[in-house]
């Protein structure tokens, strides 16, 4: 048994356990296909059913393909998921596959060969953090104590500095950072590397609030990867680290996936602005690496071009929109009343039932957001009712006026995800004419927007036309589209577009137009 024990004399809390959390769905992994990830990079399965890599092992690969089961699991309820989910654990019952430090409180899940300067053994955040998640939903599933254990002890482990042979370094700017190569210098704060990692101190946090320390250096780290963004984007791209070039296609449309999964647990809009600017330049730019997609040509973004008729910009995509719904879930039904709660708030469902019952029962709905009733747009269409509104809501009533003359069972309502689609998450315009605009100007913009949920605009700056391509959009250069505007700040050239969020299969900007004065 390979052990090494130091006396290095860590600070750590006195930690409770909260059970029975709640652990959202993995979202970086959920655009891999579980049974295509084993066909790629020469993976195969030892005796006991662990996940190897040219036939070894490495930890990052074998968590992932344990959180990809476990999601799979809680979906579907298939016994060979839970099954899989358990061989994985088996690696860490092996406790020679970890390296114990501080008198057994921390782990490191170490890697034994050389890496670009590293010796071995090394470890990295990215592992560590991706490790904990999957820890906690293995104990989710067993209620299996060891693995709680465990996963405080990687995370325990993540939280020492890169210097005292952890995984916490800091950015050029003096701010923490979860490093995914800690003290190598040629990848210097690795964004998404540190995303995972981040994920996994966060989940930690949640089964452990009292853990000060770990909470201190998640919100650190939260707050250093929102003022360390623009270092990484380029005029037209991102890049991998803060010290290399640009990233490819794969990572590019990887980061999206965590942004969006970073987006499903804080609600943050600041990453949804991130996304928004990405989906722009990945529009069309699709990943031929990874042979395991689920989706490997979806685009993230619908590059909207101008349309005369509505002097603007459309999306109109009913059929596949329709196509794409899930059903919603049912929380209590009668015959006459039926109630329906959303596992993600939504602008727009659709109400299916035969036609005959559509016309003699008469549904009534009314939508709730936290419990307030929200307006609806209400349509008839062949065979369904289709409901959209304004703002968000997470659940249907409906009553039927008139009693049905068969169980309202065979009623569904059915919601949109735009996970489950090849429909883009966003409309991306961007306005061609580029506007000379004078330091102190205010601009906003006006237009009829119709179902064009959140739309915002973001803009860049140039000294004159030809500098602006080289410039960078960012979160900061951003408003909103109705109710916003920004002031002026250098003379020069400016750049916008706008997009939002696709939320209903008929959304558009109309008579868009922007306003300086």
């Amino acid at each position: 048994m390979y052990r090494l024990i130091t006396s290095i004399g860590l600070l750590f809390f006195m930690t409770t356990v909260v059970h029975s959390q709640q652990l959202n769905n993995y979202e970086s992994f959920a655009h891999f296909d579980v049974e295509k990830y084993v066909k790629q990079f020469e993976r195969n399965f030892d005796t006991n059913g662990i996940i190897t890599q040219k036939k070894e092992y490495h930890a990052l690969t074998i968590c992932i393909y344990g959180i990809m089961n476990f999601d799979a699991f809680q979906e579907t309820g298939d016994s060979i998921y839970y099954k899989r989910v358990v061989n994985q654990y088996k690696y860490f019952t092996d406790t020679s596959k970890l390296v114990f430090y501080d008198e057994n409180q921390s782990a490191g899940l170490p890697y034994n060969f050389e890496f670009k300067g590293l010796k071995a053994p090394w470890f990295s955040g990215m592992t560590q953090g991706v490790a904990a998640s999957f820890l906690l939903r293995y104990y989710a599933l067993t209620n299996d104590k060891q693995a709680l254990n465990l996963s405080k002890q990687i995370i325990r482990f993540m939280l020492k500095s890169e210097s005292d042979g952890g995984t916490i370094g800091r950015t050029k700017e003096g701010e923490l950072w979860i490093e995914e190569y800690p003290n190598l210098a040629a990848s210097k704060s690795v964004l998404n590397g540190f995303i995972n990692g981040l994920i996994g101190l966060k989940e930690y946090c949640t089964y452990f609030p009292d853990d000060q320390l770990a909470a201190s250096i998640h919100d650190s780290c939260y707050a250093a990867m929102f003022n360390s963004l623009d270092k990484y984007n380029t005029a037209n791209w991102t890049c991998y680290s803060r010290n290399s070039g640009p990233i490819t296609n794969s990572y590019l449309r990887y980061e999206l996936e965590e942004f969006d999964h970073l987006y499903s647990i804080y609600g943050d809009e600041r990453l949804r602005d991130q996304m928004r600017i990405w989906a722009k330049f990945s529009v069309g730019k699709f990943d031929t690496e990874l042979k395991f997609l689920k989706r490997p040509k979806y685009d993230f973004a619908a590059d909207l071009p101008y349309d005369k008729k509505i002097d603007g910009c459309s999306f109109n995509q009913y059929e596949l929109f329709s196509k794409s719904m899930i059903n919603g879930i049912t929380k209590r039904s009668r015959r006459k009343k039926r109630k329906y709660d959303l596992e993600k708030e939504g602008y727009y469902c659709e109400l299916r039932m035969a036609d005959q019952l559509l016309k003699t029962t008469q549904p009534q709905l009314v939508a709730f957001h936290d419990g307030k009733k929200v307006e609806l747009t209400t349509e008839i269409k062949e065979g369904c009712l289709s409901v959209s509104s304004l703002t968000p809501f997470d659940a249907i009533n409906v009553h039927f006026k008139h009693k049905p003359q068969v169980d309202s069972s065979g009623v569904k309502l059915m919601v949109y995800d735009y996970r489950h689609s090849d429909i883009p998450q966003f409309a991306c315009y961007t306005i061609s004419k580029k506007e000379y605009l004078t330091k102190g100007e205010v601009v906003h913009f006006t237009g009829n927007p119709i179902n064009a949920t959140g739309a915002k605009v973001y803009y860049r700056f140039g000294k004159n036309q030809d500098m602006v391509k080289d410039k960078k959009y960012s979160i900061e250069q951003s408003f909103d589209f109705e109710t916003g505007s920004f002031i002026v700040q250098e003379t020069g050239m400016y750049e916008f577009f706008v997009s939002y969020d696709i939320t209903h299969p008929v959304s558009q900007i109309g008579q868009l137009k922007i306003i300086h004065q």
